[in-house]
């Protein structure tokens, strides 16, 4: 494995989750390739797969394959990293850290100075961890607390959950009824006649109920959740002890009832190391160490774009890396935050 840059014995796997190999991608890629080995998941459902030249026989870089297809804020993301962990574990060595970006992730500061900050803190994992439900509802635009709504807001009824593979919809206790709060695409994306149905019939609160009859009820865990940004930066240790855990067939009940979460990605990892006892929690830092934009989220919860008024606000963060970056971002961050030519 090639290895360059100031801390030459710190050994460092990216696995970037991403739609397609667009601007942002490859650009984020031949950065991290310089350094460290690099893993790429592309989505199945993209029509191009083909690696850029420069990537074709560069040492520091893998495609994943097998793919699979990967959906906004659902369990197929946390599938999709972990398929490109296992690909690379027959070479992980003396590995030092697992870092997970997305696609549209993009660093903020020199790749030299996050390797150096992971070597004076080496042991240390970052993961954000948050207990559900949480008090304060702009957290993540509020999606934090959509898996729980009903059993705050709900009282003496049995709740459900709010997101089910087998079901297009979520689902959101709004004054004394349940609404249809945002439709699921996925399972019809290449059938607009039925999308459009569909988006027709969920405006009927009759259809709502018949809807939520034909689902069932669903108890609440037995056990505590917890959130948190689904993009960390973890030791071996950690992403062995979360591979292992999602591979032991005793936890199954708690892996199924994160499967069906509306944002799986976000409650995945920290419900397992929480309620399974990872051995050194002392060693987890509460901190993603990216620079995300939530208050200006759109509805369906995709954080805001990196822009101009972003840019201070980098500056006096911990942040090593943003979400989200376009072109517009990465100009704005090369040239303010990485003094690189634009």
């Amino acid at each position: 494995m090639v290895r360059t840059g100031k801390n030459v014995d710190l050994k460092v796997l990216h696995i970037v989750v991403a739609r397609c190999f667009d601007d942002v991608l490859i650009e984020l890629c031949t950065m991290l390739v310089e350094h460290d080995l690099v893993c790429v998941h592309i989505d199945r459902k993209s029509s191009s797969s083909n690696i850029p030249p420069f990537f074709k026989n560069h040492p520091n870089f893998i495609l994943c394959e097998p793919r699979i297809k990967v959906y906004h804020g659902d369990f197929s993301i946390i599938e999709a990293y972990m398929q490109a962990y296992e690909l690379c574990r027959p070479l992980l060595t003396g590995v030092d850290y697992i870092n997970v970006l997305s696609g549209q992730d993009y660093p903020v500061r020199e790749l030299s100075d996050f390797r150096t900050f992971l070597e004076e803190n080496k042991g240390r994992s970052y993961i954000n961890i948050v207990p559900v439900p949480v008090t304060d509802n702009t957290y993540h635009n509020g999606s934090m607390n959509q898996p729980f709504m009903s059993t705050v807001n709900w009282p003496g009824k049995k709740p459900i959950y709010f997101f089910d593979r087998m079901n297009s919809f979520n689902y959101i206790w709004s004054g004394n009824k349940l609404d249809v709060l945002q439709y699921r695409s996925y399972p019809f994306e290449k059938n607009r006649t039925l999308y459009s149905i569909i988006r027709w019939v969920k405006k009927y609160r009759t259809f709502n109920r018949l809807n939520n009859q034909l689902r069932g009820w669903r108890p609440i865990p037995e056990f505590p959740v917890y959130g948190g940004s689904a993009w960390i930066t973890v030791t071996y240790d950690v992403m062995e002890f979360f591979r292992a855990s999602l591979l032991d067939s005793k936890n199954k009940k708690i892996i199924s009832y994160l499967r069906r979460l509306k944002y799986a990605d976000e409650f995945t990892i920290q419900t397992l190391l929480m309620n399974l006892r990872y051995p050194r929690m002392d060693m987890i830092i509460n901190s993603d160490l990216r620079y995300i934009n939530w208050t200006k989220a759109d509805f369906y919860g995709h954080p805001a774009f990196v822009r101009e008024e972003d840019i201070s606000l980098i500056s006096q963060s911990n942040a090593f890396f943003c979400r989200k970056a376009d072109k517009t971002s990465i100009d704005l961050i090369n040239q303010h935050l990485l003094n690189r030519p634009t």
